[in-house]
């Protein structure tokens, strides 16, 4: 097969992401390989059980292992910086999506990270958008961070070896913008970025439509009413940062329609509990969020001070297995049979005026201290006068 969608795997957390988009693209045309990258550390630490590779296996044509032990502590330790900025230490190890370049079995490969939705089936027309797409030239979106950057979530490639082993080379060499596999890309592939100091005519960015990576969460100026316009055409949703659907309760359209799916995979590869109680909470009773040990820059100069692979694990919340469809009032009205929004609001009646059970009585007026006025007069001083009497002539 001449063309491939693939994804990655290089964290157990990702796992039912995985297995979302796997299923989804159960759709794909015959003449399309579906293939996934998965590290091989997560099979030595037993992680992956052989269960989740049988489901793997039946959602995807090939399974392709990779080694993140070959990105070295050097290589973390040149990029943590970088990687500290975005608060994603976990994202180093996506430096392994540059294996594809090697699978120059394929003419071209769409790359879709396991966090992305596919909302309607013509994502596939990325190849038509690019038909005429050579090797070092990429295929991708703008970033709603920085839109002279591209968003390496879906990536359109041609594979071959010249462009693998010059990425290679500039990953030792350069530290990545962003810590990571996008900002890499970007200095190789992106004019904006000075093609990493070389002038090279041969590479560019092909920009592809935001309708074919809508990332969201998303707080642009424009977002809410471009959403609502464009809604009908947009392909492929992708879920950044950290609050993935499958761990954050966060709802909304996209989160609904994703767990809709996730629950139909589980309903036909996990059914009864082994599905929701075993296999995936087993899973996801190994997501950790992985943070660089990098409080001292004294550590960060001295390579025997501190091994960057050293990582803070924190246990992520479990999610729940059945999710509720939320609305969302940003863009809809509400439902006919929704709740009332203080429904359920709690209000103490408790009010610090009350605490205070003493009467306050209220400042009367009183009339005002005169200092007594001393007599001028001797007349003045009789007290007791007689009373005067008026006489009238006769």
């Amino acid at each position: 097969m001449s063309i491939c969608v693939a994804t990655l795997l290089y964290s157990i957390d990702y796992l039912p992401g995985v297995f979302s988009l796997g299923y989804q693209l159960r759709g794909a045309p015959r003449d399309c390989a579906k293939c996934i990258l998965v590290d091989k550390g997560l099979v030595r630490a037993n992680v992956l059980s052989e269960q989740d590779e049988k489901t793997l296996k039946a959602l995807f044509d090939t399974i392709i292992y990779v080694d993140s032990t070959e990105i070295d502590v050097q290589l973390l330790r040149q990029n943590a910086n970088n990687l500290s900025l975005l608060g994603r230490p976990e994202l180093s190890l996506t430096f392994l999506k540059i294996e594809l370049w090697q699978l120059v079995q394929y003419r071209r490969i769409i790359f879709l990270d396991s966090d992305v939705l596919v909302v309607r089936k013509e994502f596939w027309n990325i190849l038509d958008a690019l038909e005429s797409q050579k090797e070092s030239e990429i295929g991708a979106a703008p970033d709603c961070g920085w839109p002279d950057l591209f968003n390496s979530g879906v990536l359109a490639i041609v594979p071959n070896r010249n462009d693998y082993e010059q990425l290679l080379e500039l990953l030792a060499g350069q530290t990545s913008l962003d810590g990571a596999d996008q900002g890499i890309l970007n200095q190789y592939f992106n004019a904006a970025c000075g093609f990493a100091g070389e002038t090279s005519s041969r590479r560019a960015w092909n920009r592809l439509p935001f309708v074919y990576n809508v990332t969201i969460p998303n707080s642009g100026y424009e977002w809410a009413p471009a959403l609502a316009y464009f809604r009908d055409q947009i392909n492929l949703v992708h879920f950044i940062g950290k609050k993935k659907p499958w761990i954050s309760r966060n709802g909304g359209r996209y989160a609904d329609q994703w767990w809709q799916n996730y629950n139909s995979f589980l309903a036909e590869f996990y059914p009864g509990d082994s599905g929701t109680a075993k296999a995936i909470s087993k899973a996801l009773d190994h997501e950790k969020e992985r943070t660089v040990t990098n409080s001292q820059s004294s550590q960060l100069d001295d390579p025997l001070s501190s091994d960057l692979t050293e990582m803070t694990i924190e246990e992520a919340p479990k999610p729940e297995m059945n999710w509720e469809p939320t609305w969302d009032a940003t863009i809809e009205p509400p439902p006919p049979d929704g709740k009332p929004e203080a429904a359920e609001l709690l209000i103490e009646e408790n009010y610090s005026w009350s605490e205070n059970t003493e009467i306050a009585l209220p400042d009367l007026p009183s009339m005002p201290n005169t200092p007594e006025i001393k007599p001028v007069f001797e007349w003045e001083l009789v007290h007791n006068p007689d009373e005067v009497e008026r006489v009238f002539p006769g």
